[in-house]
């Protein structure tokens, strides 16, 4: 079975009416690359993603409930961290991906002939999880 990434509440604290939260995510396997989407479009105040701010106008104008793309490199975590409405909870789909599937051991998957390709912009042989973690939860569970 491969392993998911453990997800940690590091912050949770409310200052006039808004929430401020901050989330850990550290993989227990090798992974590339994480991509992290709202369940729906929430009103974040601030956002930032391991130390970068983040203009939160610019989230969601596109119809795409896209946070952010990490590309996993020295930094083997990410951390989300964030401000909304105190009254609303937020649920953030993280999707954990590993470009190793050709050669991943628990899976038998035949490489491609020599006349196919990767299909192009989109993600090829990798391995995905995807994991939900949402405000609602008990801080101190890992979900």
């Amino acid at each position: 079975p491969i392993k998911e990434p453990f997800i940690e509440v590091h912050n949770d604290t409310i200052i006039n009416d808004l929430r401020y939260l901050s989330v850990y995510v550290s993989p227990q396997r090798l992974v590339n690359r994480y991509e992290v989407f709202a369940k729906e479009k929430y009103h974040f105040k601030s956002l930032k993603v391991n130390g970068t701010t983040f203009n939160t106008e610019s989230l969601f104008t596109n119809d795409s409930y896209r946070i952010c793309n990490y590309f996993v490199a020295r930094d083997k975590y990410l951390e989300i961290e964030f401000s909304v409405p105190a009254s609303e909870e937020v649920t953030l789909n993280f999707f954990e991906i590993s470009y190793d599937l050709l050669d991943n051991d628990l899976y038998d998957v035949k490489p491609r002939s020599k006349d196919m390709i990767p299909k192009p912009f989109v993600v090829n042989d990798a391995v995905i999880i995807k994991k939900s973690w949402s405000s609602s939860n008990d801080p101190h569970e890992n979900p």
